[in-house]
């Protein structure tokens, strides 16, 4: 198993305006990855994030963005997304607005420059997004590639993304792929599910605590259609700080299948029950508990 990472030239400022934070970044490359400020926590009120992602260098204007959307929970109508073509915020310009839940989705530009400007309201928070693009030459289709290497690390804010091969396209029939996440000492691995759609029960996500090859295979695995737009995310917690997946495929049949975050915590926390879906009040549950930085060799 490959972990995939992304370098990216990142620029920014941070000005203060009456109440409301602005913050202004900028990307460069054929490829990478940003999230909202503060993810995999809960976006800040009254903050407005503007993102310029630039192909760079040897990209003309024979060459497009594509965006994937791995992860998207806003409050919705009243925390938005709007992205453009370019680097400026014109309203002529405006590819789309978006809000809500809308995990899964895809948006392209019509050249090599492309602006993402993120816009909170004073109350009301939620996990906000984490988005994917890639340099696609206009005229070519894209669909992201159907392998295991589905891993996105950040080592230096403690988290990172899994997810099923192709998505956010579908997966492909007949494929095996295993994954294995180490934290530290004294520490569990928490995945947070944000969508998750396979065969239902034919294509399955099994969980061990352990490695794979010596580790006790919980009962339980996941399949069918148990996160979608319409639920709250689902939440797996190891035992342990070694917990490992499994994602198999059958021969006919194939959906979206799955995209979620995984952090690692302290060894106390725990959740209610496999795969409980957790409302959005705080009071109920600490959603986000402290985050503990991985060891230098997460994987």
């Amino acid at each position: 198993m490959r972990a995939s990472f992304f370098v990216l030239l990142f620029l920014g400022f941070i000005s203060i305006e009456g109440k409301v934070t602005s913050q202004m970044r900028s990307f460069s490359g054929p490829r990478g990855g940003l999230g909202s400020p503060s993810f995999p926590d809960q976006y800040p009120n009254e903050f407005q994030d503007t993102a310029i992602i630039q192909l760079g260098s040897g990209y003309t204007t024979d060459y497009i963005i594509h965006l994937d959307f791995l992860v998207f929970q806003l409050e919705n109508l009243y925390d938005t997304v709007d992205i453009f073509d370019g680097n400026s915020t014109d309203p002529a310009d405006n590819i789309a607005k978006l809000t809500g839940n809308m995990t899964g989705r895809t948006y392209q530009s019509d050249g090599p420059v492309l602006t993402i400007l993120f816009k909170t309201d004073l109350t009301g928070q939620r996990d906000g997004f984490y988005v994917r693009w890639t340099a696609v030459k206009k005229g070519e289709s894209y669909s992201a590639p159907k392998t295991c290497d589905n891993l996105i690390i950040s080592e230096n804010t403690g988290y990172g993304l899994i997810y099923s091969p192709g998505y956010v396209g579908n997966y492909p029939d007949s494929i095996s792929c295993s994954w294995t996440l180490e934290a530290g000492v004294a520490q569990k691995v928490l995945l947070i599910f944000y969508a998750y759609e396979t065969e239902d029960c034919y294509d399955v996500l099994s969980f061990y605590d352990g490695s794979i090859i010596n580790a006790n295979k919980r009962s339980k695995g996941m399949c069918g259609d148990i996160v979608n737009p319409t639920t709250e995310a689902a939440f797996v917690l190891s035992t342990g700080s070694k917990f490992s997946l499994v994602f198999t495929s059958d021969m006919t049949k194939n959906y979206a299948g799955f995209t979620a975050v995984f952090r690692y915590v302290s060894a106390s926390e725990t959740i209610n029950g496999d795969f409980n879906r957790m409302d959005w009040t705080p009071s109920k549950i600490d959603r986000h508990p402290k985050m503990i930085k991985p060891p230098k060799t997460p994987l």
